[in-house]
């Protein structure tokens, strides 16, 4: 079993062939250009791609 993680609006698993996987946990639609899934080979790095997501979801609202 893989551990699992919370972050806010995302959970997050170790993935099954290394890394880390986030998962939206309430979806958004597929033309908002948000992603659902996000990866990264460490978590470190996977929250870099989380704070991309975020600046970017800031950054469509000011749009």
């Amino acid at each position: 079993m893989t551990a699992t993680w919370r972050s806010p609006g995302w959970e997050i698993i170790e993935g099954a062939g290394g890394g880390y996987i986030a998962i939206r946990t309430v979806l958004v639609p597929g033309h908002s250009a948000l992603s659902n899934v996000r990866c990264g080979a460490t978590l470190p790095e996977l929250f870099a791609h989380l704070e991309e997501e975020t600046r970017g979801k800031a950054r469509d609202r000011i749009a």
